[in-house]
């Protein structure tokens, strides 16, 4: 797994990684670093990879939440099947679960939901 967590790396960002399971990931761009659990299996090697998504794909300024978060974990979980690492049912149920409460947040503030997204949250 250390090599994968080398090749996703952003360029120029530093990983910070927690020994606390639960720990949920963060990228801070400002200070170029990434905050997530310790990589010990799939469901947080997904975590890291998450976070690493929002570098990649850019998503500073993105004002659709859901959109992003949407985005990131598919990334991830391209990722990880990419590189032949299985993706566990848990993962994915995690992972709709997650876009889903983003969804809701974002319909709170009025804000236009993406249909293809609902649709795969299934909310």
């Amino acid at each position: 797994m250390e090599s994968i967590i080398k090749r996703h790396r952003p360029k120029g960002f530093r990983i910070r990684f927690s020994r606390h399971r639960k720990t949920s990931g963060k990228a801070s761009f400002e200070r170029k670093v990434i905050y997530c659990p310790h990589v010990t299996g799939p469901e947080t090697l997904q975590i890291y990879l998450h976070e690493c998504a929002h570098v990649h794909l850019k998503h500073k300024d993105e004002p659709l939440l859901h959109k992003i978060e949407f985005e990131a974990e598919m990334w991830a979980i391209a990722i990880m099947r990419l590189e032949g690492i299985p993706v566990p049912q848990s993962v994915l149920v995690a992972a709709r679960e997650y876009v889903s409460r983003c969804i809701h947040s974002d319909e709170a503030k009025g804000l236009p939901i993406e249909t293809h997204i609902r649709r795969w949250a299934q909310c």
